[in-house]
This record gives C-alpha cells, structure tokens and sequence, in this order.
C-alpha cells in the first residue's frame, strides 16, 4: 500500500509514484490507450510553459517529500495531462472524478480544467 494524496492539499503535494500509476490505468479504464497517447502528444503536454506554470523540482534527499528546491524551468504536471484530457474532449467530466476521487483524494476539479 502506499499513501493516497490528501484533498485539503494543493494539486502539486507530494504524491506516491504509485497513485499516479493507479490513476493512469483508470483513465485508460474510463477512456483509450489511444486517448491517453493522444493527450500526452497533445500541444497541451508539449507547449513551452502550461497554463498551470508549474517549475521543476529538485530533491536533496528523495526520502523526505518536503526537502527540495523549486527551480525556473517548466515542467509538466499530472494536472496538466488531466487538464488536456479534458479539453480535448477525450473523458467526461464524471469519470475523471471516478479518477481522482476529489473529495477525498487527488483535488483535481473536472469541473474547470484550464484549456489553452
């Protein structure tokens, strides 16, 4: 078992390597491989700097979650490829819920994902 991200925390909390495996083959589950492929070819996943603005982080020790340093470089996002999902139209708003659990979970809001 591993533990699950929390959702009275930010989208970019720590989060187990595992639960975004878990989350990945649900959507696989509730959409396609080839949607899946598709979103992450998409201009959303590829595009310089993503709507979100998330920099990349570097840990001194990989251990301890809330040890790093947040530097100026882009980086993708797990949000970022829920958010292309999304505006591409390849799930529905109430699988992706099924997805990320928000209530309790991963707080990504199906709901409003932020379209380019």
């Amino acid at each position: 078992p591993w533990n699950r991200p929390s959702a009275t925390l930010e989208l970019d909390q720590a989060i187990d390597e595992n639960e975004v495996a878990a989350m990945t083959w649900r959507l696989e589950q509730k959409s396609s491989w080839t949607s899946l492929l598709r979103t992450l070819a998409s201009y959303r996943m590829t595009m310089e700097v993503t709507p979100r603005g998330y920099t990349r982080r570097v840990w001194t020790d990989p251990l301890r979650a809330w040890d790093y340093t947040t530097t100026t470089t882009p980086s993708r996002h797990f949000a970022d490829a829920l958010d292309a999902m999304r505006c591409n139209g390849f799930i529905a708003q109430s699988a992706l819920w099924s997805v990320t659990e928000p209530w309790g979970y991963y707080p990504y809001n199906a709901a409003a994902p932020l379209c380019p």
